[in-house]
């Protein structure tokens, strides 16, 4: 996955879990689901950029 498709999926599972807070509230399972999900997405974005950072320095 690319750093623009992970970017892209940061910004609709963020705008997701927003809604779900919103409508159902932050601690509705829902809600918590949603967070897990962008959570992980956003741990791998880390993951690549950190990785690129370290090809980079070599």
């Amino acid at each position: 996955m690319t750093i623009k498709i992970i970017k892209f999926k940061i910004k609709i599972l963020r705008t997701i879990m927003i809604h779900k807070a919103k409508t159902k509230g932050i601690t509705h399972p829902e809600t918590v689901k949603s967070s897990q999900l962008l959570d992980s997405v956003l741990n791998r974005y880390q993951r690549i950029k950190q990785k690129s950072r370290y090809n980079y320095q070599q």
